[in-house]
């Protein structure tokens, strides 16, 4: 078997955390996977690692520098015969420590971008100033979520896209739910817009609920909508709702792990994310068959589907809402995505074997 470690933020509910999960889920019988995490958030898969015997290494606080950097280096040093090489999940190169101790050592490294910016331009020009010592200085073999996560992470260095893939029957069979939970939550004339992801300022539900308040004002007041996640900005959406008066009509709720049967009760998917990767969550609403607006910040070949659709967060509200109706007009829609490249199985497969080229060369180097 192959010893992969897989150096990754955390394990929590995160679009790239679950493609972690995907992952291991489909080559966990060939592969002998470890996760080394740095923060320390709440693990929403353990009892899953668990059942699988899958270790996960807590680093110490990088916050706390000196003692962080000497658990990873010795880790890195005291299992150097035992990992095969490692596969770090990243949406920049600003945590940098682990590809470079790696690189040091003569372990291979495997990086997979699955962003297209960072959050703030601090983060921006240190990513880009790590990112032109890399392509100098460094060593990796590059993957990406998308093209546009490919030329952020590596800028002109080489990269192949491997698309995220989802379990399409898990989605199709679970969204079959969502009715139950629909007629909990909404009226029976409600028409529903959900949004599943990170409260962060990338994700930007702000714009949502401004949005919301604003087709309020011109009588569409049976527009409801669902917002599903955690995250920093959680108290500014809540306080933001009750400033808009908008309570009855925003369900603000925590991480579900039934998450697959809330995309059947919403009727479009409401994306206003500023920057973002090849986002999971659209490849699932697609593999329900969702209604989705989008901001076109993200990549357009995220577009399966015919009822999926672009606005400009600089666009009139007006002109977005048309838009809105019109996709959801259309009603829910689905491609075939078995056997596809959104296919977790087809992703899985194209992981595995970008392993085995990788070790395959790596010993002929050596």
């Amino acid at each position: 078997m192959i010893n992969v470690l897989n150096i990754v933020d955390s394990l929590g509910t995160g679009g790239t955390e679950k493609v972690l999960i995907n992952i291991i889920s489909n080559t966990h019988k060939k592969v002998n996977h470890t996760i080394m995490i740095k923060n320390n958030d709440k693990n929403i898969y353990k009892e899953f690692l668990e059942k699988l015997n899958i270790q996960v290494i807590q680093t110490p606080p990088f916050s706390n520098y000196l003692k962080h950097y000497n658990f990873v280096k010795n880790y890195l040093k005291n299992n150097k015969e035992t990992i095969d090489l490692i596969h770090y999940y990243g949406g920049s190169l600003n945590y940098y420590l682990p590809i470079r101790l790696a690189n040091k050592i003569n372990i291979p490294v495997l990086i997979h971008s699955h962003n297209s910016q960072a959050a703030n331009e601090k983060l921006i020009n240190s990513h880009l100033l790590i990112r032109n010592f890399h392509n100098k200085y460094g060593k990796s073999y590059n993957i990406a979520c998308s093209d546009e996560a490919g030329k952020w992470m590596f800028g002109n260095g080489e990269y192949d896209v491997v698309i995220n893939g989802v379990d399409i029957n898990f989605y199709e069979e679970g969204s079959k739910q969502g009715n139950e939970i629909r007629k909990k939550f909404f009226p029976s004339n409600s028409i529903v817009l959900g949004n599943f992801g990170r409260f962060n300022r990338e994700k930007n539900q702000k714009y949502l609920i401004n949005f919301l308040s604003s087709i309020h004002k011109k009588g569409y007041d049976n527009y409801y909508l669902l917002l599903i996640g955690e995250g920093e900005l959680e108290s500014e959406l809540k306080n933001l709702v009750h400033n808009l008066n908008l309570e009855n009509f925003v369900k603000i709720i925590g991480f579900q792990k039934n998450i697959e049967e809330y995309y059947g009760t919403i009727d479009a998917f409401f994306m206003s994310s500023i920057f973002e990767g090849l986002p999971l969550v659209l490849i699932e609403a697609q593999s329900v068959g969702v209604p989705i607006l989008v901001s076109d910040n993200v990549d357009k070949k995220i577009k399966i589907n015919n009822n999926v659709d672009f606005f400009g967060l600089e666009d009139q509200f007006d002109e977005t809402f048309n838009k809105l109706k019109n996709i959801l007009s259309q009603g829910n829609q689905k491609s075939n995505l078995y056997g596809g490249e959104f296919d977790v199985k087809i992703m899985s497969t194209k992981i595995y074997e970008t392993y085995l080229s990788i070790v395959d060369e790596w010993i002929i180097k050596e």
